[in-house]
């Protein structure tokens, strides 16, 4: 039998090795979640609006439908328009019937003239909703066109993006190709771009240029960031050049083409990103503005002023008293050199002509007074005198042819 293996001997001063660090290998320490309050939660959304987005009416009706208590959660009517759910956990039924969340959809249409940019009309025109033929998803339009108007404009059903792409303060390009009567010269095109103003407000374009002429007609093509009623033709009407047709051409970085009048197609998920794209440049833009220092509040009994302040205050009243001094010195010497003889006696004082020793109104406005009533008493008896005089040379020349 073989020997048993020996040991090897420990060493007494070896060292040991350093004890490994937990947190070395880690990427990221562990950080504590936040308490998330459930309501502000991005999938917890207002129940009405989650009714609207489905497909089952415009928001006021779904309003309708849920006081009237025809909404149920779980089982439970609600009636409450506040009320917040989570359409992915929770199950919401409208007179008994499940309501599922619809995928969204983004459209392109080319409007053509006579039709309207909304929902419901009461007088029964044709509505550009319309012309796409969709299943049981409520579509509505970006912004609008006017009935006589024709060219791009993007139907969705997301009410989210909607709001933000024709809300006028994330400035969004929109572009024109217009026709217009006459030539317009430049003054007028400057006068544009710089802006007009209506009852509405003012109406003002980012961008102006001319493309051709048709006989007496111009082509023009215009830039707007904001969009009011009928601004471009009430603009163009104001400066004596009235539009024959109005055609939208583009809208952020989304262009027409060539797609036929009345035709409409989906979005491609680059233009949807572009269209995102803007609207975050919008958010910044509002973010990088200044904002105005605000004013700290005082309380009515105590003021505190500065050291400056109070020696400025000072200055001023000093002199402002010695102002006053030599002004009523010079009104005291003004007085005493003249007289009312000197007014009767002048001859310039009626026409306004300014001379040297002259009278503050309010110490001799007596003077003038009694003056002015002399005179009248004066006229007066003048023109009795004379229609007495008359009188009596009637009288005489009467009493001759009588005694011839």
């Amino acid at each position: 039998m073989s020997p048993p293996k020996k040991k090897n001997p420990v060493r007494k001063y070896a060292k040991k090795k350093p004890a490994r660090n937990k947190q070395s290998y880690k990427s990221t320490p562990r950080v504590k979640k936040k308490s998330v309050n459930p309501d502000d939660s991005p999938k917890n959304i207002r129940i009405q609006k989650f009714l609207a987005s489905a497909g089952v009416g415009s928001r006021r009706h779904c309003e309708e439908y849920i006081e009237s208590g025809r909404v149920t959660v779980d089982g439970k009517v609600i009636s409450d328009l506040g009320f917040s759910i989570d359409p992915l956990k929770q199950k919401i039924k409208l007179d008994g019937e499940y309501v599922r969340q619809q995928p969204k959809k983004y459209y392109l249409l080319h409007k053509p003239a006579g039709f309207l940019c909304t929902n419901k009309d009461p007088s029964g025109r044709p509505l550009a909703v319309e012309l796409i033929r969709q299943e049981s998803c409520r579509l509505f339009t970006v912004g609008r066109l006017d009935e006589n108007s024709t060219g791009l404009i993007i139907v969705t059903n997301d009410g989210d993006l909607a709001h933000r792409l024709a809300h006028p303060k994330f400035q969004i390009p929109r572009q024109y190709r217009v026709q217009v009567v006459g030539r317009p010269t430049k003054e007028v095109l400057s006068q544009i771009q710089k802006g007009l103003y209506f009852s509405d407000g003012r109406f003002r374009v980012r961008g102006i240029k001319k493309i051709k002429t048709q006989g007496k007609s111009t082509f023009l093509e215009l830039l707007l960031t904001e969009g009011q009623n009928r601004e471009i033709r009430r603009m163009m009407a104001r400066v004596g050049h009235k539009v024959i047709s109005l055609q939208r051409v583009g809208f952020a970085s989304i262009k027409l083409g060539r797609l036929p009048l009345g035709k409409s197609r989906l979005l491609k998920p680059p233009e949807i990103k572009s269209l995102i794209s803007y609207i975050e440049a919008g958010e910044e833009r509002l973010k990088s503005k200044p904002k105005y220092p605000k004013f700290k509040k005082t309380t009515p009994g105590k003021t505190t002023t500065s050291k400056s302040a109070t020696s400025k205050s000072t200055t001023s009243k000093s002199t402002a008293s010695k102002r006053t001094d030599e002004n009523k010195s010079n009104d005291r010497r003004t007085s005493s050199q003249s007289s009312p003889m000197t007014r009767k006696t002048s001859k310039f004082t009626r026409k306004g002509v300014a001379k040297k020793n002259t009278v503050s109104f309010k110490k001799t406005s007596g003077v003038k007074k009694n003056s002015t009533k002399k005179n009248s008493t004066k006229k007066n008896s003048t023109k009795k005198n004379s229609t007495k005089k008359n009188s009596a040379k009637k009288k005489s020349t009467r009493n001759k042819s009588r005694k011839r």
